[in-house]
């Protein structure tokens, strides 16, 4: 399902992906991460989305986000990347769409989940370069989550908050969090789960139910943005 058409479900949580869909890299200098950055930690007000964690590496876009309400994270997203391909053909001489038109959004089901998907968006830097540390990588939220600072536009996780709270040296604990690599079981349950888009839970029976009551208000939110109010159409 694109995003064009996917409603999310109001205060619930979501990792988002996006993909370069040109020939060559959607960013190609510090000018083209500087650009999309400011234009989304611009837009999260106007369009009631609170960003938890975010990536940006050359053809492809991770971010981890709370809509506020069922269409506001498919507007946020339609207005950046029109944007970014706006300032992207603008500065290159070019014609395109740079981002993928049906981003994958994965529903995460619980907030300890929640706190894992935002580690493995911060340690993709170490599986996607030569980097030994993720704070080397610029154009992440790594830096922001690990030391305490840069809060202006990353709303923190409850569990991260959670986290922070209870642990002495909470930000060194953090970064040893963070450091401490996924059981590679888990790590591919989570990268299966981000590239089909389908939402990120526990295994078991409660987790299912779960899942079927989070299916039945997407449904109810889908049935009743397109009826009509009694005496319309």
């Amino acid at each position: 399902m694109t995003i064009s058409n996917k409603l999310h479900l109001a205060g619930e949580t979501y990792l988002v992906g996006l993909e370069s869909r040109i020939a060559g890299d959607g960013f190609c200098d510090e000018a083209c991460y500087k650009f999309y950055l400011l234009r989304l930690f611009n837009c999260l007000n106007l369009f009631q989305v609170k960003l938890h964690a975010y990536l940006l590496l050359p053809r492809e876009v991770s971010l981890l986000v709370t809509p506020g309400s069922p269409f506001c994270l498919r507007n946020l997203m339609r207005t950046i990347n029109r944007s970014y391909s706006e300032y992207f053909n603008t500065r290159f001489g070019r014609a395109v769409k740079v981002w993928s038109d049906t981003p994958r959004s994965s529903l995460v089901q619980e907030a300890t989940l929640a706190l894992q998907c935002q580690k493995y968006i911060e340690r993709r830097p170490l599986a996607e370069s030569e980097l030994d540390h993720p704070g080397i990588y610029r154009w992440s939220s790594y830096c922001s989550n690990a030391f305490g600072g840069g809060f202006q536009y990353l709303k923190p996780l409850a569990a991260y908050k959670a986290f922070i709270i209870e642990t002495t040296n909470p930000y060194k604990a953090y970064r040893e969090y963070i450091a401490t690599p996924f059981k590679q079981e888990f790590l591919l349950y989570l990268q299966r789960r981000i590239e089909s888009g389908a939402p990120i839970t526990k295994t078991g029976r409660r987790s299912r139910r779960k899942t079927n009551e989070y299916r039945r208000d997407a449904r109810l939110v889908q049935f009743s943005s397109t009826t009509p109010l009694h005496g319309q159409g």
